[in-house]
């Protein structure tokens, strides 16, 4: 793949006037960015951030309904248990989702490692021939 360098005239900023920077704008923007990137190349460990937090909150949401249903026998704060339930349910999802995008951005950087492996470097013949069938050549069986 061609590389090239080209030169860029820096000059110093014109007197008076203002950066565009915004600190608090620029940065949300860079951190946005940088957690779309990490979801987009590692999405376990991305999903697996979120499974961890979402398990660890319900299971502290459930140690008291826990401590009291094993007092009493009785579960009074049933809201409370049922939300506990559901975040951890929610946070198994999140872990499966990793594992499935996971699995998925593998074989899509392979199939990219393959698709760049297919091309030679300049001057030299190309090592592997490549060819695809089209399909205007693919005939129906009479």
């Amino acid at each position: 793949m061609p590389v090239a360098e080209k030169p860029a005239a820096y000059r110093p900023r014109p007197d008076g006037s203002e950066s565009k920077l915004r600190t608090y704008r620029d940065g949300l923007e860079i951190v946005r960015t940088i957690g779309l990137l990490v979801k987009e190349e590692q999405p376990l460990r991305f999903f697996s951030v979120i499974a961890l937090v979402l398990a660890l909150g319900a299971i502290g949401i459930s140690i008291p309904v826990i401590i009291e249903y094993l007092d009493t026998g009785l579960v009074p704060r049933i809201p409370t248990a049922i939300l506990a339930s559901a975040t951890m349910l929610v946070a198994f999802l999140s872990l499966f989702a990793g594992l499935i995008l996971d699995s998925v951005a593998r074989a899509r950087r392979e199939t990219k490692w393959l698709r760049y492996l297919e091309y030679s470097a300049p001057g030299e013949s190309p090592s592997v021939t490549v060819t695809r069938p089209s399909l205007r050549d693919e005939r129906p069986a009479a």
